[in-house]
């Protein structure tokens, strides 16, 4: 029986851990795995389909990661399972940065949503995608009004778009430039 609890490293990071459990040792090693994965594999004979899941395991140090677990279980002609083969791998850092750009998204949109400045998104073409509030109330336009226009629309001059579009390219952002609205 193999249940590995190393970690082999790579350039990219963890690889994952390979596992064949033989049908010997196959009861008593799917008793050791988390509730989840027991279910998983159960259902997994059940359907004779791979199975895949993400959960956390303790490592012999203590310290609990975050898991992505498949298999395949192998049964024999007569639908006993044979050979249980998957890999394990740690995506404990790919969870965490997960976590950490899920969070930054929520203040970048509660800084968008609650700026007193005109705050808007939008295309290369001037398709707007997103405006604040104070966008809205500023120019006197409804959510739904967004849709339908153009952020050139609201230019006094729209031959001023192209002008403020090439200076935020060449800059990478604009500050104190005036435009006409």
């Amino acid at each position: 029986m193999f249940l590995g609890q190393t970690q082999i490293m790579s350039n990219a990071g963890p690889l994952p851990i390979s596992c064949q459990i033989e049908a010997k040792d196959l009861k008593g090693a799917i008793k050791k795995f988390p509730e989840a994965v027991q279910q998983a594999i159960e259902e997994a004979k059940r359907s004779q389909q791979p199975y895949e899941l993400e959960h956390r395991i303790a490592r012999p140090d203590g310290m609990e990661i975050t898991v992505h677990q498949q298999g395949k279980l192998l049964l024999d002609n007569a639908g006993k399972p044979q050979t249980l083969l998957g890999t394990i791998q740690d995506i404990t850092e790919r969870k965490g940065a997960e976590e950490a750009l899920r969070e930054s998204e929520e203040k970048y949109h509660a800084l968008f949503k609650s700026s007193r400045d005109a705050v808007y998104i939008d295309t290369r073409e001037g398709e707007l995608i997103e405006a604040n509030q104070a966008f809205l109330d500023l120019f006197g336009y409804n959510r739904h009004e967004l849709n339908e226009l153009k952020i050139q629309d609201i230019y006094v001059n729209p031959d001023d778009r192209p002008i403020f579009r090439q200076e935020i390219e060449r800059r990478e952002f604009v500050k104190d430039y005036e435009l006409k609205f």
